[in-house]
């Protein structure tokens, strides 16, 4: 078998189970021995029954002195049956498994692994995997690997297909030279892409994880590497930032901090090095990252260019246009500023692509609508994207390719773990602004269950009286009979029964249009609407100053990193502020999850712990990162390994290969190939 052979090569692979591997992201024999186990269960030493203790794994060899039977509780079906050996009898219990029946068979002896608990002062196996008994004796020692499954493929089915696969696969010459794998204690790429499915020790396991997830992190971060050294553009555009910083400093009417006009400083310096900038600026939300790029623009207009600002939703580009208008109202070299986006008439738009391309307008502010094919700048010599993860590669690079090479600078208001950032935006230089402006009190924090309720709304009105407003946020748009949680729509309704009549309660989410996205919006940010409730749409820029409580209802659903930023949309003014997060399910993963956000507003430690608690899976989303994802590796729990690829990264770039070693094609060829898989789209 080769790389790119159909699943249906398989003995026992037809249409509909290549269907079920497809569901995984396996669509052939390459994608199947690279479709790693999740876990492993041990083939445990046989034991007898007497010698079973709770809270233990364990194995036996026993039969079934009683026929299994079913019964239901609830919506859980629970299959039982006792099973004897030579020193005592036990009860086993299946949940959710009535097939379990079919498969076993009276008085015939098998092996029943699972955890053995104790119900009444009685032991009991739960779950226990059955096995023939020969078959588990050739196994006992090893290790069973447990792999991602959809409904119709069984682990079964998944493992043999596996095994077969890595009988006829052939891995290869391995990429890294020997001296290279000894250096840093790998083994090679064969007997680790085997062992990872097939081992028979804890310590082989050991070995062939580590070098698996070497070569991820190996990869990624060499790939990066190469793009960092790629001789960097020189600039076109000669900006002039002498006083810039306190020319605009002195309109303020309040004081930057350090943190941000270190970012300037790095921004001008980037400016003044003669070469394209390419800088993130990241900060926690409400630390000032749009002044610190409102300055980087006004010098570029004072020096005779344009600057373009890409933010994703209208409702925030609209919140931009009128803090530009605002914040350069008194300044006497006012630069002139442009709105361009979706939902404006075709009549509107035109008028505005005409004002881009003569250069009559200085500072545009958009949405995606500032990428089409129909936009020309007259010379744009900065791009800023804000809330930058929430654009695909793609079209920040098509923003920043419309005409010259401009200065590139990315902001994002999710803080990241510097070590995260590196690996995300490794061809980027970073600034970061981790303190606050002065005067803003912290946002306090309670973490309720559903009988909480009462008080909650009790807060709520009592900062409306107040003459203050609040968010609440509903994890759905309308019920849905397959998802116990909140919705929108029927919330409102409730709510509205709940509070005095004079109280004005909306509804905003994202299948509005545009146009009334953004009137709600306005209304709200105007004070006309004291209670908004609302999905997730609210969660990026917007800048409602005297909004003071925001409620998350089920906020187990959501990520920490979308929690931290809903609590960012209060807490914007000087009055004391509010978020309450309603917690609706009683599992210890969402009280650990809950009390991260509940006891810190750090949102760099909360993208730390989100990190820690979920791994780098769902933080390091498709938006995000481009093409690339770690199927073992996670940069939390595997810094040691992380930190070796870096070493591996700058020791490969010394080593005395040659262009004609064969190890040295070997190794250029695959990284060859890993960037046209993997790097296509992360250039930025």
């Amino acid at each position: 078998m080769v790389k790119n052979d159909s699943l249906q090569r398989i003995k026992g692979i037809g249409e509909k189970t290549s269907r079920l591997f497809n569901e995984l992201g396996v669509f052939d024999i390459e994608d199947l021995v690279h479709f790693y186990p999740i876990r492993y269960l041990p083939y445990e030493e046989l034991v007898s029954i007497e010698e079973l203790t709770a809270d233990n794994n364990a194995a036996v060899s026993a039969r079934i002195i009683s026929s299994p039977k079913t019964i239901r509780a609830g919506k859980l079906k629970i299959t039982e049956a006792y099973i004897e050996d030579y020193s005592g009898k036990i009860r086993c219990v299946w949940y959710n498994c009535p097939y379990i029946v079919t498969n076993i068979t009276k008085e015939k002896e098998y092996v029943f692994s699972g955890k053995v608990t104790e119900r009444k002062g009685k032991r009991v196996i739960e779950h226990p995997v059955i096995y023939d008994l020969n078959e588990y004796r050739k196994m006992a020692g090893g290790l069973q690997p447990v792999y991602r499954t959809v409904r119709g493929l069984s682990q079964k089915i998944v493992r043999k297909a596996v095994s077969c696969a890595l009988s006829e696969f052939s891995f290869g010459e391995d990429f890294l030279p020997v001296d290279i794998r000894e250096k840093y204690g790998l083994v090679d790429n064969d007997t680790a892409g085997r062992t990872i499915h097939q081992a028979n020790s804890s310590s082989a396991l050991e070995q062939a994880r580590k070098r698996v997830v070497f070569d991820e992190f190996f990869n990624f971060l060499y790939s990066i590497k190469r793009l960092k050294n790629n001789p960097v553009a020189k600039s076109e555009f000669i900006i002039n930032t002498e006083n810039i910083l306190d020319e605009f400093a002195a309109k303020l009417d309040f004081s930057l901090t350090g943190d941000q006009i270190q970012a300037v400083r790095d921004i001008f310096g980037d400016f003044k090095n003669g070469k394209v900038m390419n800088r993130l600026l990241q900060g926690d939300v409400g630390s000032g990252k749009t002044i610190v790029s409102l300055i980087a623009m006004y010098a570029v207009c004072r020096s005779g260019y344009q600057s373009v600002i890409m933010v994703p939703t209208e409702v925030l580009a609209s919140q931009h246009y009128q803090t530009c208008m605002k914040i350069f109202a008194d300044f006497e070299d006012k630069p002139r500023i442009g709105l361009l986006t979706g939902s404006m008439s075709n009549k509107e738009k035109k008028a505005m692509h005409e004002e881009i391309e003569s250069g009559r307008v200085d500072i545009i502010i958009g949405t995606h609508a500032v990428i089409q094919d129909s936009v020309v700048f007259h010379d744009a010599g900065l791009v800023v994207t804000d809330e930058q993860h929430r654009f695909g590669v793609k079209q920040r690079e098509r923003l920043a390719d419309n005409g010259k090479s401009p200065h590139v600078l990315v902001m994002s208001a999710t803080p990241i773990p510097r070590t995260l950032a590196v690996i995300l935006y490794g061809d980027l230089d970073i600034s970061t602004i981790m303190t606050k402006p002065d005067g803003r009190l912290p946002v306090k924090n309670a973490v309720i269950i559903p009988k909480d309720r009462g008080k909650a709304y009790r807060t709520i009105l009592d900062q409306i009286n107040a003459g203050h407003q609040a968010y609440i946020i509903c994890p759905m748009i309308e019920e849905n009979e397959a998802v116990e949680a909140e919705n929108v729509i029927d919330y409102t309704s409730k709510i509205k029964c709940i509070f005095p009549e004079n109280i004005v309660v909306q509804f905003l989410h994202g299948r509005m249009s545009p146009e009334e996205k953004n009137n709600i919006m306005c209304s709200f940010a105007n004070g006309d609407i004291n209670i908004l409730i609302s999905t997730t749409v609210v969660e990026v820029g917007v800048d409602v100053p005297n909004a003071t409580v925001m409620m998350i209802e089920n906020a187990e659903r959501f990520g920490l990193a979308t929690l931290h930023q809903l609590r960012g949309r209060v807490g914007r003014g000087d009055d004391q502020s509010y978020c309450i997060f309603v917690r609706t399910s009683d599992s210890e993963v969402s009280k650990q999850r809950l009390k991260v956000v509940g006891d810190s507003n750090d949102g760099f430690f909360i993208a730390s712990e989100d990190l820690r608690l979920r791994g780098p899976g769902e933080i390091l989303g498709q938006a995000q990162s481009g093409d690339m994802r770690f199927e073992l590796g996670n940069i939390y729990t595997d810094a040691d390994i992380l930190d070796l690829a870096r070493e591996c990264c700058e020791y490969i770039d010394t080593s005395d290969f040659r262009p004609d070693d064969d190890e040295f094609i070997r190794f250029r060829k695959h990284m060859e190939d890993y960037r046209d898989k993997r790097l296509i789209n992360l250039s930025i």
